[in-house]
């Protein structure tokens, strides 16, 4: 005869909900634990690529970070739904804040700033996508762009002549 109820006196019946909380327990865990981005990631360090012969400067390089877009619309700009790069800091080696860079160029089109910067040595901090803010070590080197990829949650770095 079939019952319409399920008989949870019945041992089976008592097996088949402890499985399924187990299993609905176990999911719930390894989705909060995909969902917890570690903050603060420290990256291997960027370096340019060859020299090439048209140099930002005498004693220059260029440096462009692709950080994470913009979450909120910028009302204030003729297109308040364009994509923007977030803004970011280059600090020393060591952690002192060299400068605050707004990254969005000014172009339709969106893309970061290129900043000019003395050869050397220096530390990004700006927000990947999915990480939060990340602490990525980049090396400045004479005529040469170093660019930092963080737009798309993986940390993809980068290093090209300049053009």
């Amino acid at each position: 005869m079939f019952s319409p109820e399920p008989d949870y006196g019945n041992p089976e019946v008592m097996n088949m909900n402890s499985i399924t909380l187990a299993a609905l327990t176990a999911a719930g865990l390894v989705l909060a634990g995909c969902a917890n981005s570690p903050n603060n990631v420290t990256l291997d360090p960027v370096g340019p690529a060859p020299l090439s012969d048209h140099a930002s400067g005498p004693d220059a390089g260029s440096l462009i970070v692709y950080s994470a877009f913009e979450v909120n619309a910028d009302f204030n700009n003729e297109d308040p739904y364009r994509h923007e790069y977030s803004n970011y800091r280059i600090c020393t080696e060591d952690g002192k804040l060299l400068q605050f860079v707004k990254n969005d160029n000014g172009t339709p089109m969106g893309n970061p700033n290129t900043i000019h910067l003395p050869a050397g040595k220096y530390r990004v901090l700006a927000h990947a996508n999915g990480r939060g803010t990340v602490s990525v070590p980049v090396i400045i080197e004479n005529g040469r762009i170093t660019a930092v990829h963080l737009e798309n949650g993986v940390p993809k770095l980068e290093a090209a002549a300049a053009h």
